[in-house]
């Protein structure tokens, strides 16, 4: 999220390492990292060995707090909740608050939306990740509502975004760590109906979204069109190793949404100037608020990773520029060179809101 009191971005994500927990990072540019510590602890949350995942974190001005909404579970994802906690102070220490499933529904990956009224939704995959529904928040963003809604769409790993009052729903099939094709959908209400409208890739010849999963998706503050694909890249086991994938999303003028692989992009894709979608407790004008990073900074194509960016003595730095990814999609291979992360050594599911 863009943190609307020190203007800058932080980076949430689930860590592996010692202690367990979710890690944060800041950037002044959305390229280069700081380690800011460990959020929050699984010990803190009652979940020392268990699930603590898909970190979602963003600021209440009427609680005067900062939000952490994850996935809350045991070992065996058979709990299926939502847990929320509070914080103070952006990069933690965060407090739980309570953990429950959303009106009754099994809970497991999740993603975040604030409207441009300040409503704030949670999009989930629910009922044995057999459907994603989508729950609207209070208006302090501490607890569930009743108003919860099934968009029928399929199944985890959820991006949402908005553009010219038309909602996008990104989400993957349930494949385990193996990566599959994604489909979007589009409603012109947040709680639908939505239709579904297929896999947004272009040029995915192994119809894998480019060997990655849905995270998240960002809307770049400063621009009119800045949507920020952010994948993982499990590497067929979720392990400490797994990776991290930025892409940036166009949106044709016929309103169909498209995601291609690049080897090296920046921001300057995207058209500068003030979306129309005003996000509360973000800023005053700019879709996310705040500055937005020059045009110049450069934007990763990552070999991706679910993982935190750890290099506390340094901070975090996209690495060298490589000839080629052999994890790619053997279509984008040959076409460009691709950035990657030269240290991933604590994994997590990051979010930028």
């Amino acid at each position: 999220m863009l943190d609307p009191k020190s203007k800058k971005y932080y980076w949430f994500g689930e860590r592996r390492g010692s202690p367990r927990g979710i890690g944060c990072y800041s950037s002044s540019d959305l390229y280069n990292w700081k380690r800011e510590g460990v959020a929050m602890t699984a010990e803190a949350a009652g979940l020392t060995g268990m699930v603590f995942e898909r970190p979602k974190v963003l600021y209440s001005p009427t609680a005067g707090k900062y939000v952490l909404w994850y996935h809350h579970d045991d070992a065996k994802y058979a709990m299926a909740q939502l847990g929320v906690a509070t914080s103070d102070n952006i990069n933690g220490p965060y407090v739980m608050v309570a953990h429950s499933r959303p009106n009754g529904h099994e809970s497991r990956d999740l993603s975040l939306f604030v409207d441009d009224d300040g409503k704030a939704y949670i999009f989930y995959s629910a009922d044995g990740n057999t459907t994603i529904r989508v729950v609207a928040l209070s208006d302090d963003y501490l607890s569930l509502t009743t108003l919860d809604a099934d968009t029928r769409a399929h199944c985890e790993g959820e991006g949402v975004f908005r553009k010219n009052g038309v909602y996008y729903l990104l989400s993957s099939a349930c494949t385990g760590w193996t990566p599959n094709r994604t489909a979007y959908a589009m409603a012109t209400d947040i709680m639908g109906p939505y239709r579904g409208k297929g896999d947004p890739s272009v040029g995915d010849t192994a119809k894998t979204t480019f060997n990655s999963q849905p995270s998240f998706i960002y809307t770049v503050p400063g621009y009119q069109d800045g949507y920020l694909y952010m994948g993982d890249r499990w590497n067929g086991s979720g392990s400490v190793k797994s990776q991290y994938v930025f892409l940036p999303i166009a949106v044709t003028k016929s309103g169909a949404m498209e995601l291609r692989c690049y080897g090296s992009w920046d921001l300057s894709r995207f058209t500068p100037g003030t979306a129309s979608l005003v996000r509360a407790g973000e800023g005053e004008s700019q879709t996310r608020g705040g500055r937005s990073p020059p045009v110049t900074s450069r934007l990763p194509f990552l070999p991706g990773f679910d993982s935190a960016i750890d290099d506390p003595e340094q901070g975090m730095r996209l690495g060298k520029i490589y000839a080629s990814d052999r994890a790619m999609d053997p279509a984008a291979r040959g076409l460009a060179s691709v950035r990657a992360f030269r240290r991933s050594p604590s994994r997590g599911r990051i979010f930028l809101p």
